[in-house]
């Protein structure tokens, strides 16, 4: 900028070195050349504040735009500074989040072991104990069978009078020599003996229950009264016709294809087999409505309620699959069998009775 000012003065002194000479030359002229001069001057200093401003406005925009630049690098240098730490920060979040996840996953699994561990043992403890409760009623079941298939069975009695004598027969199985009869507390003498039977002419004058013993073991055969008590049994022609009817109506309601009845036998077998707790169940509740409680807990009620349970069983049974093969003349035996057995177990049931009351 110096050297600028320093050419433009050599510069204005080289002008007016012709217009000295012609000043002195002209003296009129010396005023003219002054105001003239005086003009360049604040012409000349014009331009010069002009560049000087020029020049100071562009070093203020340099120095501005440097300093903004500084201030943008300074801005962007802080921006990444804390984007660096906001990540860093968000990283360590993350972590101590993923962190603490995987401490309550694991917690939560140690938990649920635990517990599943827990549910387990409990688990095993009820297998174990139903088991040890399935063996304890396995193991009982098994003595009494092993009892009942040793001791006598008594099915049921008859008594007869031909000709003043009367005659009592008592049906059962099991039967040997070493097996004794009584009525009331008299031992009957001369008794018949068979593996099946029993028969013995009653004593006159005897009265009270009759019972078959064996091996020190008494079982109630029924009350006897001393008279004839004649149970009204209907012909073996009645029956058959009764049962024929009854297979008669059954057959009309069976399917006409014997794969139908295949498969409506296969479905009542599977549907028996899935209620028979319930069916259980509700047979026993019956039995216990009907009789008391003390007479149901005899021995020899007990072997007459399982003993008929399964005659029954295999009776249905039986009739289950004759409904299949539609053989006419095996369903009217079975039905004819239903009938005896359903006779001969309340006629039992009811010298059971009669005898538990006379006791």
């Amino acid at each position: 900028m110096q050297r600028g000012i320093i050419g433009l003065s050599l510069l204005a002194v080289i002008t007016a070195l012709p217009l000295i000479g012609s000043a002195q030359e002209r003296p009129g002229r010396r005023v003219d050349t002054e105001r003239t001069d005086t003009r360049a001057e604040r012409r000349q200093d014009r331009r010069q504040d002009a560049r000087e401003d020029r020049q100071e406005r562009r070093q203020d925009a340099r120095e501005d735009a440097r300093e903004d630049r500084q201030e943008r690098r300074q801005d962007a240098r802080e921006d990444a500074r804390e984007d660096r730490q906001d990540r860093r920060q968000d990283a360590r979040e993350e972590a101590r989040e993923d962190r603490q996840e995987r401490r309550e996953e694991a917690r939560e699994d140690r938990q649920e072991r635990r517990q599943d561990a827990r549910e387990d043992a409990r688990e095993d403890r009820q297998d174990r104990r139903q088991d040890a409760r399935q063996d304890a009623r396995a193991q009982r079941i098994r003595t009494r069978q092993s009892a009942r298939a040793q001791r006598p069975v008594v099915n049921g009695h008859a008594v007869r009078t031909e000709r003043g004598a009367t005659t009592v027969t008592i049906r059962g199985d099991r039967f040997d020599d070493s097996t004794e009869v009584y009525i009331g507390d008299r031992k009957i003498d001369g008794a018949r003996v068979s593996g099946r039977t029993i028969s013995f002419a009653a004593p006159a004058g005897a009265t009270g229950v009759i019972t078959v013993r064996h091996g020190g073991e008494a079982l109630v055969v029924g009350r006897y009264a001393g008279t004839v008590a004649q149970r009204q049994a209907r012909s073996s022609a009645e029956r058959r016709t009764e049962a024929q009817t009854r297979w008669r109506e059954r057959r009309a309601q069976l399917a006409a294809e014997e794969a139908e009845r295949q498969a409506a036998l296969e479905a009542r077998e599977a549907a028996l087999a899935q209620n028979r707790a319930e069916r259980r169940r509700a047979r026993l509740a019956t039995i216990r409505e009907q009789y008391e409680q003390r007479f149901l807990a005899q021995t020899a009620v007990q072997d007459e309620m399982a003993l008929h349970a399964a005659r029954v069983a295999r009776i249905e049974r039986m009739q289950r699959l004759v409904d299949v093969k539609y053989e006419d003349e095996l369903a009217v035996r079975i039905e004819v069998l239903s009938e005896r057995e359903d006779q001969r177990h309340e006629a039992r049931m009811a010298d059971l009775r009669a005898a538990f009351q006379g006791s």
